[in-house]
């Protein structure tokens, strides 16, 4: 096959670039399965390659008939799965009946290259996806690839070779999907992402190190102009901190690897501590945060670090969400089970999002910066110390209360 420039390779990468991140997207969003998804396939997928380019279109079609992603030149996003199955179906058949790796199908690729964006589609190449089970006979077909191409020219050696790495990790990507359980997985996941964790803290840690020696003037007095600039870059670094805490977390907490140490907590000191934590995140984001303490002490039974991580997380959502200018209440409510709660004035929460918010990278607005793990978090963390969190009012454009329940603490002699 003749040998064509790095360039034209490159058209494929991205393309398949932009499926694989929609692939992702897919299995934390609307499309994902009804098991939710998988963390683990849903990370390796985003972090493969991120965009699509023109000339290019791509879909992903699972075992159930679902077209799981779709990247689109120019553009990337789910397309309504019944418009694009009705013209891939006989494709997907053409491709699963095939037996070599690549397969050109016919006929030309024209109807499902308008339908994914494609102008002028020239060739159509389809690659079953399939994977290795112990308890099959050979490998087992858990989908297919589809790739329209503007342009007839037949695919480069190097091409070739990146679709059928592609078809690999699109297909181990879907099985994963199906598995979430798997022991094996959450192992794997909880072990590299150790790994992931440990290398990203150190530079992490030094960052903050110099930051904290600039802003005390250990280099000498620095200009009055990079005081505000020095607040805001230890602000994000923390940030950064609690992310790369977060996403280990969410790990072990799949793994049920997160020892707890519960104790006694008066919840109006879990709230002062609080508003004094957030100081600097709420003066970057002109946020007001205020405590309402209970008269009397208020004790609940749960882990501390675990509990200030909550409700950090749910200061955090309410300052992102806030619009401008963000006001937000930190307040204990001396019930059974005694609670805290968390009210801010932003954009709200439509009713039929309120159970959904809690899951796994779900974010109600993309424009927002976020990863949809901070909720999710909160809930698991709060229903290992026995106890719950949950929207206790939103309404669009008038705010949100979450509610965080914890198992009583008996009263000290």
């Amino acid at each position: 096959m003749t040998s064509r420039p790095v360039a034209a390779g490159l058209d494929v990468e991205r393309a398949l670039g932009g499926a694989v991140s929609e692939l992702a997207a897919a299995l934390r969003g609307d499309a994902r399965p009804a098991d939710g998804g998988a963390s683990l396939a849903g990370t390796l997928a985003e972090h493969a390659l991120t965009e699509s380019v023109r000339g290019c279109a791509v879909c992903v079609i699972d075992g159930t008939e679902a077209v799981r992603v779709v990247g689109v030149a120019g553009r990337t996003g789910v397309l309504t799965a019944g418009s694009v199955w009705e013209l891939a179906a006989s494709p997907v058949l053409e491709v699963l009946a095939g037996g070599e790796r690549l397969h050109r199908v016919e006929p030309s690729a024209s109807a499902l290259g308008q339908a994914l964006g494609v102008a002028e589609s020239g060739e159509l190449v389809g690659a079953a996806l399939r994977v290795d089970e112990d308890d099959a006979e050979g490998p087992r077909p858990v989908g297919a690839l589809l790739l329209v191409r503007d342009r007839p020219a037949p695919l480069a050696d190097d091409e070739s070779a990146f679709i059928e790495d592609y078809t690999s990790l699109a297909a181990l990507a879907l099985h994963s999907s199906r598995h979430t359980g798997s022991q094996v997985a959450s192992e794997a996941m909880l072990s590299f992402l150790n790994l992931v964790v440990h290398d990203l803290r150190a530079p992490l840690t030094v960052l903050s190190g110099y930051v904290d020696l600039l802003r005390a003037g250990t280099f000498g007095e620095g200009p009055k102009a990079w005081e505000k600039p020095l607040e805001m870059i230890a602000a994000k670094v923390g940030e950064t901190h609690r992310l790369v805490d977060d996403i280990l977390l969410a790990a072990r907490l799949e793994s049920g690897a997160v020892p707890l140490s519960i104790e006694t907590l008066d919840l109006n000191d879990v709230i002062a501590r609080a508003a004094v934590r957030s100081e600097a995140r709420a003066g970057l984001a002109a946020a007001t945060i205020e405590t309402k303490r209970s008269p009397q002490s208020v004790l609940a039974s749960a882990d501390r670090f675990q509990v200030d991580r909550i409700v950090d997380n749910l200061i955090n959502n309410a300052i992102n969400y806030g619009g401008h200018s963000p006001w937000i209440r930190l307040s204990v409510d001396d019930a059974q089970p005694p609670a805290i709660r968390v009210e801010d004035r932003g954009v709200g929460i439509s009713p039929e999002l309120h159970s959904r918010i809690f899951d796994r990278f779900f974010r109600v607005d993309n424009r927002i910066p976020g990863t949809g793990f901070g909720l999710h978090v909160g809930r698991v963390l709060a229903e290992a110390c026995g106890g719950s969190l949950r929207v206790e009012r939103s309404v669009p454009g008038e705010g949100s209360v979450f509610r965080l329940d914890l198992p009583t603490a008996a009263a000290p002699n």
